[in-house]
C-alpha cells in the first residue's frame, strides 16, 4: 500500500482514501515480484525494502502469530460476489461492447490453496560504512494462499479465469491481483479505437480486488502497447513504441475509492463507524466562532448534507494502526458568518475516523476539489462565497479549510485565503517536441504559482 499522509486537510484535495490509485498490485501478489521461499520482496508490502521468508502452513486452520488463519482469509473471499460495475471513460481509447453501469460476478475458489505464512523483515543497506537502517515502513507479515478466480459480466465483455495469490495482513481485508493475457481473454471485450489514431493493442487485462466482511471492491485495468510505426504518421515515420495502462472499470459503481479502500453503502456501518454518526456530530456543533487574524470575531453556522449513496472505508489493511480506519463520504457544506463575509456552499468530504478501539474519534470536513482550486481573482467571491478579501495585484486565489469535530464535542479548524501571482512562464506555449520522440510536450523551467496567505481565521467552539 502506498502509505500517504492520513489527511491532507486543504482545499487542494482529500487524501483520506489511502492507497494506490492505479496500476499497483495488491500486497502479496505472486505476479508482483513477491519473494519465493526466501529472498527479496519486490514491489509489494514495503516496496523493495523488505526481505521475505515463506513458511508452508500445514492446514488452512493452522495458527499464526498474526492471530488469524488462512481459513479466515479465505472466508472473506471465497464464493460468489456480485456488484454493480462502473465502466469508465478511457479517452483517447475507446472500447466495448459494454459501457455505463453493468453487473459484475466474481467467484473465488481454492482447489489447491497451499497456505503459507510470509515473514517480512526490513532490509538494511551496508557498505564500507556501518550498516544503515533504510527506515521504510510497511514490512508486515502476511498469510498467502493460492486461489482460482472467475469473473463475468452480464453484458458478456468479461468471461475471464485466472490463478492468483490471495493475501492478508489483517483479519479484516484480503486482496488479490491477477492478469489475463490478451490471447487468453474469454469475453468479448476489445479496444475498438483511439481518438489520436494510434494503433494500440491489448496486452492484458488486470484485476485488483479487495474483500472484507462489509463487501468487495476493485478495479479493472488494461495494459496496452503500440508498434513503433503508427498509421497515418507518414511513410518511414517512427513515433516510438508506447506502452500504457488505463483504468477501465471499478466496483462497486458510484464508489471512487483508491485501493485498498473499499466502496460501501453510505447507509451502512463499518464496525462502530457510520456516516450517520459523523453527520450527527457535525450537526451538534451549533455554537461556533470564526476569528479573523485581524482580530474580529463572528458567529459561524454550518449545515452539512451528504451527496450520493456510497462511502469509502480505508485503514482495514494496516496492522500497525498507523492509519486509522476511516469512513469517507462526499457532501455539501453551507457556511455563513454573522458578519456577512462568508455565505458559501462548498463541496466537501466527510471523514469519520476511528480511535484505537474502533469507536468514533473525530470527524474531519474538508473542501473536496478534484480540479485546480485556484480561480481567477475576479471570480473568487462568486466561486468561494468569501467576501472582503483584497486581491489587488493577484492573478488567482484559493482557500484552504480544516475542520475537526471531536467526539468529545469540541470543534476546531482554520480557514486560509491565498493569493497567487502567475509567472509568465506558466502561460507560455509548450516548446515543440523533438523529432523522433514518442510524443508529449515540454515547457521552459517555471517556478509555478507564487502564493501569499492573504486572510487567515481560526474556528472554535464557544
Amino acid at each position: 500500500m502506498n502509505r500517504q499522509a492520513f489527511l491532507c486537510l486543504t482545499l487542494f484535495g482529500m487524501c483520506a482514501c489511502v492507497g494506490t490509485s492505479t496500476g499497483n498490485p495488491a500486497n502479496g501478489s505472486k505476479d508482483a515480484g513477491g519473494a519465493a521461499d526466501g529472498g527479496s520482496e519486490g514491489t509489494v508490502n514495503g516496496g523493495g525494502f523488505c526481505d521475505a521468508q515463506k513458511t508452508p502452513l500445514a492446514t488452512l486452520g493452522s495458527t499464526t502469530s498474526l492471530g488469524f488463519t488462512a481459513a479466515d482469509v479465505l472466508a472473506l473471499a471465497s464464493g460468489q460476489h456480485d456488484a454493480p460495475l462502473q465502466w469508465l471513460s478511457a479517452a483517447p481509447e475507446t472500447y466495448g461492447p459494454e459501457s455505463g453501469v453493468g453487473q459484475l460476478h466474481i467467484t473465488v475458489t481454492a482447489p489447491a490453496p497451499k497456505p503459507r505464512f510470509v515473514h517480512l523483515t526490513q532490509k538494511s543497506a551496508s557498505g564500507a560504512a556501518p550498516t544503515i537502517d533504510i527506515g521504510t515502513p510497511g514490512c508486515f507479515d502476511r498469510i498467502e494462499l493460492d486461489v482460482h478466480v472467475h469473473v463475468t459480466t452480464d453484458g458478456g465483455a468479461l468471461d475471464e479465469s485466472f490463478e492468483a495469490t490471495l493475501s492478508a495482513q489483517t483479519s479484516r481485508l484480503a486482496q488479490l491481483h491477477g492478469s489475463v493475457p490478451a490471447a487468453a481473454v474469454g469475453g468479448t471485450f476489445e479496444i475498438s479505437g483511439n481518438a489520436n489514431k494510434q494503433a494500440f493493442v491489448l496486452d492484458a487485462l488486470t484485476f485488483e480486488m479487495s474483500f472484507t466482511r462489509f463487501g468487495s471492491g476493485g478495479q479493472l485495468l488494461a495494459s496496452l502497447s503500440s508498434s513503433a510505426t503508427q498509421p497515418d504518421a507518414g511513410a518511414g515515420t517512427s513515433t516510438g513504441g508506447v506502452s500504457t495502462q488505463i483504468n477501465l472499470a471499478r466496483w462497486p459503481a458510484g464508489a471512487d475509492c483508491n485501493l485498498p479502500g473499499l466502496g460501501v453503502s453510505a447507509a451502512s456501518s463499518v464496525d462502530k463507524l457510520s456516516v450517520k454518526a459523523g453527520k450527527e456530530l457535525v450537526a451538534a456543533a451549533h455554537a461556533l466562532t470564526l476569528k479573523w487574524q485581524a482580530g474580529a470575531s463572528t458567529g459561524l453556522t454550518l449545515a452539512f448534507t451528504t451527496s450520493g449513496d456510497t462511502a469509502c472505508v480505508t485503514g482495514l489493511d494496516d496492522p500497525s494502526a498507523a492509519v486509522p480506519v476511516t469512513l469517507s463520504a462526499p457532501g455539501t457544506l453551507h457556511a455563513t458568518t454573522s458578519d456577512g463575509r462568508i455565505d458559501a456552499t462548498w463541496p466537501v468530504m466527510l471523514a469519520v475516523v476511528a480511535d484505537a478501539q474502533g469507536a468514533l474519534d473525530h470527524v474531519a470536513l474538508t473542501r473536496d476539489t478534484n480540479t485546480d482550486p485556484f480561480v481567477d481573482a475576479s471570480a473568487f467571491e462568486q466561486s468561494y462565497g468569501i467576501h472582503g478579501v483584497d486581491l489587488a495585484g493577484y492573478d488567482k486565489a484559493s482557500a484552504e479549510l480544516m475542520l475537526t469535530f471531536a467526539a468529545t464535542g469540541t470543534t476546531s479548524g482554520t480557514l486560509t485565503v491565498n493569493g497567487a501571482v502567475v509567472p509568465a512562464c506558466a502561460t507560455d506555449k509548450p516548446l515543440p517536441v523533438d523529432a523522433g520522440t514518442a510524443g508529449g510536450s515540454s515547457s521552459a523551467g517555471c517556478a509555478g504559482y507564487m502564493l501569499t496567505p492573504l486572510e487567515q481565521a481560526t474556528i472554535a467552539s464557544h
